[in-house]
Parts: C-alpha cells; sequence; structure tokens
C-alpha cells in the first residue's frame, strides 16, 4: 500500500509518525497551558481548560477514525492495486490504437485492397455456374464422364 502510493507521487505519512506527533502536540500544549493559567482569572482558566480539552478530543477522535480506516487499508490497498493495473492496461491499449494509427498513415498509405472479381462473382451467383474457367484448369480438375466397359477396357 504504501510502497505502491509512493510509486504514484501521492504524499503518505505513516501512521506511527502522525500518532508520535499528535501526542507531542498535546504534551506541549498541555505544558503552555499549565503555564499560562496562573496569571489568569477563574473564568479565563475555565474557558482556556475546556477549549483545550475540546479541541484535543476533536484530533484524537480524528486520530481514532484513521486508525479504524487503516485496519481495512488492506481492502483498500487491493482496490488501489487493482486501480493501478486497469490503468496500465488502459494506457497501453491506447498505445497501441496510437501506434496502429501511425502505422496506417505512415506505412500502409498506399496500401489498397486487390481488384475482385466482380463479373465473376455475378456469374456464379446468377447462373450457378461460372463459364469463363479456363479449358486448362477445366480438363485438370472437372473429371470427364464415367468410362464405358469398352473404355476400361482398353
Amino acid at each position: 500500500g504504501l510502497v505502491y502510493a509512493m510509486e504514484e507521487g501521492q504524499n503518505v505519512v505513516p501512521l506511527t509518525l502522525l500518532i508520535d506527533y499528535l501526542v507531542q502536540k498535546t504534551y506541549h500544549d498541555l505544558i503552555v497551558l499549565s503555564e499560562l493559567l496562573p496569571r489568569k482569572s477563574d473564568a479565563e482558566r475555565k474557558t482556556s481548560i475546556y477549549q483545550f480539552s475540546n479541541r484535543t478530543q476533536l484530533q484524537f477522535i480524528r486520530l481514532l477514525a484513521l486508525v479504524k480506516w487503516a485496519c481495512k487499508a488492506s481492502r483498500v490497498d487491493k482496490c488501489t492495486e487493482i486501480i493501478m493495473f486497469l490503468d496500465k492496461q488502459a494506457a497501453l491499449f491506447v498505445e497501441t490504437a496510437d501506434s496502429l494509427f501511425t502505422i496506417s498513415k505512415e506505412r500502409l498509405s498506399n496500401a489498397s485492397f486487390p481488384v475482385f472479381g466482380l463479373q465473376s462473382a455475378v456469374d456464379v451467383l446468377v447462373t450457378g455456374t461460372y463459364s469463363r474457367l479456363p479449358l486448362c484448369i477445366k480438363d485438370k480438375i472437372i473429371l470427364s464422364p464415367t468410362l464405358s466397359d469398352k473404355e476400361k477396357t482398353d
């Protein structure tokens, strides 16, 4: 998963790094808050503590959502692999189509179909026979009528 995402140039942050950062940031904010609270009035302290706890709770809820998602990440990785495979196949298909088009324009521009014997085709379709067959072919392919008894003895 992580390797594929890095190959695609996506920004990937390991989950352990994210957890470590959030814990350190929370610890730092708590230290700063503890240093600032003695200088504030009672109402300001309560407000600051409430804001800190609310902000921290939201960040850890987001982290929890990421952790739950990461448990299902193998499914996402499989989907990502399938998508990457299909994207590569699509790119190969487009490349092949482009190559065939280029070949047809550059190398086959003077190519043409042979002249078909339309008259012969019409004769066969209309009459069911072909009367223009050369005699040399006709003699070799078409058998003569069956031999009589006299011809067989000769």
